[in-house]
């Protein structure tokens, strides 16, 4: 799973869909507390590829056919890179490069009606 989020919160989400890897944004810690300021460079737009790149090396992983499914144009430049780009629920401008470029695109909906979330029950059985 590769997220422009931070890692305290995609790390939990990509256990729970039980992803073998993560790549995300690390927040500095600072005597044992979040300073807010994030380790750099940033899992975001191209440096993803670059933070990809690095996990494969690490893992001495080559994939065969990549899939990569994204919601923003800020993920452009590893949809570009991927054999199988999967626009999913795109924004506006992620939307018209699909369709330039002939990208299908996934629209995914709730599975209930009612979008009111209890949050605090949804986030500790998410953790």
């Amino acid at each position: 799973m590769i997220s422009a989020s931070e890692s305290f919160l995609v790390t939990p989400i990509a256990q729970t869909l039980h992803f073998d890897g993560v790549i995300d944004i690390d927040v500095e810690l600072e005597h044992g507390c979040l300073t807010g300021r994030p380790q750099l460079p940033l899992s975001y737009q191209a440096g993803k590829i670059a933070h990809l790149q690095a996990y494969l090396s690490r893992q001495a992983m080559k994939p065969g056919k990549t899939w990569f499914y994204s919601d923003s144009h800020n993920d452009l430049p590893l949809l570009l890179k991927v054999d199988e780009p999967r626009p999913t629920n795109p924004n506006p401008r992620l939307l018209q490069e699909s369709m330039d470029r002939g990208w299908s695109c996934l629209q995914l909906q709730p599975l209930i009606k009612d979008t009111t979330i209890d949050l605090d029950r949804h986030i500790t059985q998410v953790i």
